[in-house]
């Protein structure tokens, strides 16, 4: 059929214009399949993004708070999931982590596969202010800045006067501030903190409960020092622990007392003063002729092994392994 050129062009540019946007669907849907791809899986939170998330949402897995003095104490728990329960790991955070962390979280997730139950405790770190040299002219500058400061707050959150009420009985005006004066104001009751050592004995006490065959520490950062600290206090035994990147200790003498295997793990990229101090470790262990203490350092990783953590499990569980499993099985 011949259709007459006016019509036959509104044709051509209909049939282009379906063309067109077919081929612009086409390529915003293969866009799209790729941010479902490769896109999304680059956009993966970390496990640092993750226990924030969890944390808010009260959805941390297998959280199991603990209750001591009345005060509840976050922590968490999971079962191992291979079938054979070698043990529970405690972990114990490092200063200024919660007890969901980067490093904490993958750990007591991959472990679950190998026979290790697990378990981390909020653990509650004293302040530590920053230290900065004395700057007489910095300070006196500061304070007057501060000073203009809180003059503004305190004129813009000052009461306006009220107009005065000529008809109001001066004698009811007394009565209602003897009677304000009367009402004691109610007092916030400030619950004194839980030390670590009564959240460390809580959780051994749980664990107790759980019948737990073996028990092992694994710290990390400033967590190392207070297991170090604490380990001569508590109660109940452990049968290892885990140094993770941990610095210097503030005596040497309690490795003398340690008689349960130890190791000292660390990342060739974390500070030097942990390098330093797992040095000064060995030295003091080989003098002392422990044949408890192993070293054990990660190539490329960092004080929170980012991007490491799978390497990070594989040293644990190879280690645990060794020292446990297969000494029973023999």
């Amino acid at each position: 059929m011949i259709f007459p050129k006016p019509i036959k062009t509104v044709c051509l540019l209909t049939s282009f214009l379906l063309f067109s946007t077919s081929a612009v669907v086409a390529a915003e849907g293969d866009e799209l399949a790729g941010i479902d791809g490769e896109t999304a899986a680059e956009s993966t939170p970390t496990a640092a993004n993750q226990h924030t998330m969890m944390r808010e949402n009260n959805d941390v897995d297998g959280y199991q708070p603990l209750t001591i003095a009345t005060q509840v104490i976050e922590a968490s728990y999971l079962e191992e999931t291979l079938g054979d329960n070698y043990g529970i790991i405690v972990f114990l955070h490092d200063r200024g982590d919660k007890f969901e962390n980067q490093v904490t979280t993958p750990l007591r997730h991959n472990l679950l596969d190998y026979g290790w139950s697990t378990m981390s405790i909020a653990l509650n770190y004293p302040y530590e202010p920053n230290l900065y040299l004395y700057d007489a002219k910095e300070v006196a500058r500061q304070a007057a800045a501060d000073k203009t400061v809180n003059e503004a707050i305190e004129a813009e959150n000052a009461p306006e006067k009220e107009a005065a009420w000529d008809d109001e009985p001066e004698e009811e005006i007394e009565e209602l501030e003897e009677l304000e004066e009367e009402i004691p104001e109610p007092k916030e009751e400030v619950l004194p903190p839980i030390e670590n050592s009564e959240r460390l004995e809580a959780v051994l006490e749980f664990l107790v409960e759980k019948e737990a065959e073996k028990i092992i520490f694994v710290a990390h950062g400033a967590g190392g020092n207070l297991a170090v600290e604490l380990l001569e206090t508590i109660q109940t035994p452990i049968d290892a622990l885990i140094l993770v990147n941990t610095a210097a200790l503030e005596t040497d003498e309690v490795w003398e007392t340690f008689a349960f295997p130890i190791l000292d793990l660390y990342g060739s990229n974390d500070d030097a003063v942990v390098k330093k101090a797992v040095k000064h470790r060995k030295k003091i262990m080989k003098i002392a002729q422990s044949s408890n203490y192993q070293i054990r350092e990660v190539k490329g990783a960092d004080h929170v092994f980012y991007g490491m953590q799978d390497q990070l499990t594989s040293v644990i569980r190879s280690w645990l392994n060794k020292r446990f499993i297969e000494q029973e099985e023999e």
